[in-house]
């Protein structure tokens, strides 16, 4: 089962490494194949700020600028993931 953000629910469930630790800012998640996207975390300098942004690059596409997040995609054997109630 292919786990995304646009899954309905998606918040619900939580990826876990083979140990049972939470793997932070999941995107995608293979629950076949153990492949993992996740975002990089970049933390504001504003001291008041805890809530982290995720890193992203500029990309121009038909002439029009946006941004997008850069993703790192692994995997990671054992990992699985848990739903939360």
């Amino acid at each position: 089962m292919l786990l995304t953000m646009n899954t309905p629910e998606f918040a619900k469930y939580r990826v876990l490494d083979a140990a049972g630790n939470i793997i932070g800012y999941v995107c995608s998640f293979d629950t076949e194949t153990e492949e993992i996207e996740l975002g990089i975390p970049v933390f504001p300098a504003d001291p008041d700020s805890k809530e982290p942004c995720i890193l992203s690059q500029k990309v121009v596409q038909d002439g029009k600028e946006t941004t997008a997040p850069i993703l790192i995609k692994f995997k990671l054997p054992g990992a699985h993931v848990k739903l939360e109630r």
